[in-house]
């Protein structure tokens, strides 16, 4: 089962929250108090995401972190990447997979990294700003966003 870590859940939330009143230098022990994280937690999340271009770290002592870009402007899976590398469903779509013992004659190893690249484009499509709308405004944002879906692996027969 593919499940969010704790990390990339975290790193959502400091996201969001750095970037709920614009582009502003937030301290980490701010984020952390506003998120109700412990501190060495989002110490760590928001070293992940600077190392990863997401944030930036401000020296000095008005310093802290903030976002390299708006909301709206960061897809969710780059989030996912930071935090935990390469989103995979199976061990067979991860990056550096050593393969399994079945790889040889497994009949839905193929499928599985199509179907890996779907999620993975339709996690590309979301942004962080996305997560903060309601539920039923991201599913309609998402169906306008899937009317123009083009897979990964070549167009469909709708799009040609």
């Amino acid at each position: 089962m593919l499940r969010l870590s704790k990390l990339a859940d975290y790193a959502m939330v400091l996201i969001l929250q750095a970037g709920q009143e614009g582009p502003r230098i937030h301290t980490a022990r701010s984020l952390a108090h506003m998120c109700r994280l412990p501190l060495p937690t989002a110490n760590k999340v928001l070293k992940k995401l600077t190392r990863a271009g997401l944030m930036l770290s401000v020296r000095g002592s008005s310093g802290g972190y903030a976002l390299t870009r708006a909301l709206d402007e960061i897809p969710v899976v780059e989030v996912l990447t930071a935090i935990n590398g390469q989103p995979a469903l199976t061990e067979c779509t991860e990056l550096n997979a050593n393969g399994c013992d079945r790889e040889a004659t497994c009949p839905t190893r193929a499928h599985w990294h199509v179907i890996n690249a779907t999620v993975m484009d339709a996690l590309g499509g979301l942004s962080v700003a996305d997560l903060a709308r309601s539920p039923n405004l991201l599913k309609t944002s998402m169906r306008t966003r899937q009317a123009g879906f083009v897979p990964l692996f070549g167009r469909s027969e709708r799009n040609p």
